[in-house]
């Protein structure tokens, strides 16, 4: 009897590691804006106070004089993991935090160009549903996106893998900085803390970044 107390108590014991090891936290990882080693920049999170909100990051090397022809902002972006609904793109004309135009595509495969005045986001082209072709759609697919502002200001043409979108015309921001914008999802859509948003970024101009 004693020797079949023992057996139990050690299938017990077992049981118990076993089920303390499948309540393990998950851990909570957030990399903003760092070189990924392989020639972009990163962008990771799987902390829940992350979701639904957007994050960017501009870069004050690549300001540029509103009054010339400005060399195309072209950036090769790619979602390694990540909802389909969370948007990620490009930022331009930034005057600042609060002030700036932005393009952000999906893995479903659609765009949407949007300017952020004093924090507030102003839809210029809502997403373009049914599924644009010149995307690829799904993850792990760089798509390049450009966007260029003609002389004189308030014209833009937009280009999604060398396939020219149409223009837009606004001249409520024509000059400022460039840089990177990643949109997270809801809690529920990102599957927090199990999943991860991971978003890769290589800017070719105006500047090489990284």
């Amino acid at each position: 009897m004693k020797k079949v107390q023992i057996v139990f108590g050690g299938i017990l014991l077992c049981l118990v590691v076993v089920v303390l090891n499948s309540c393990t936290p998950i851990p909570i990882v957030t990399i903003e804006w760092q070189e990924d080693g392989n020639g972009f920049i990163q962008f990771q999170t799987n902390d829940p106070e992350n979701a639904s909100q957007g994050f960017h990051i501009l870069y004050s090397s690549t300001d540029y004089n509103p009054m010339t022809i400005l060399e195309p902002v072209e950036v090769i972006v790619n979602k390694v993991v990540g909802s389909v609904g969370g948007g990620y793109g490009i930022v331009f004309c930034a005057f600042d935090d609060q002030n700036y135009y932005k393009i952000l595509i999906s893995r479903a495969g659609v765009y949407k160009i949007s300017k952020v005045i004093g924090g507030t986001d102003n839809v210029i082209r809502e997403w373009d549903y049914p599924v644009n072709a010149t995307i690829y759609s799904g993850l792990d697919k760089p798509n390049k996106i450009q966007v260029a502002r003609q002389h004189p200001a308030g014209s833009f043409t937009v280009s999604l893998n060398n396939v020219q979108e149409p223009t837009f015309v606004d001249t409520t921001l024509i000059g400022g900085r460039s840089g990177f914008y990643v949109n997270v999802s809801d809690v529920s859509s990102e599957y927090f803390p199990a999943s991860m948003v991971d978003v890769r970024f290589q800017m070719l101009s105006p500047d090489t970044i990284p």
